[in-house]
């Protein structure tokens, strides 16, 4: 059940991400200096910490990588949730995300 829930947040933020051209560069008041892509990115790196299986010190923040576009960082979450240990593939009915130029949709 968790990873439904996972796969819900994961989408809910894609929808929002990709709700407006100027998104990914807003700025996060919670996390001062980090923009929506920085978020993004720091997300994808924890999904890759678990994927992994290395989760290291938790006091320390992965850093988001720098420079990739917002639209291969989501991607990138895509295809690592799939093989998040215990995570298991998009149900029936469930469509896949797919690649457009310039933009994620699901």
């Amino acid at each position: 059940m968790h990873h439904l829930t996972y796969r819900a947040c994961r989408e809910n933020i894609t929808r929002l991400v990709t709700s407006g051209p100027s998104v990914a560069d807003l700025l996060v008041p919670a996390c001062p200096g980090w923009s929506v892509r920085d978020l993004v990115g720091h997300l994808v790196q924890v999904c890759r910490m678990a994927v992994d299986e290395e989760p290291g010190d938790i006091s320390e923040l992965p850093s988001p990588p720098p420079g990739v576009p917002v639209d291969e960082l989501l991607l990138s979450w895509v295809e690592l949730e799939e093989t998040v240990p215990g995570a298991r593939p998009c149900g029936r009915g469930a469509a896949p995300v797919k690649r457009r130029p310039g933009r994620i949709v699901s």
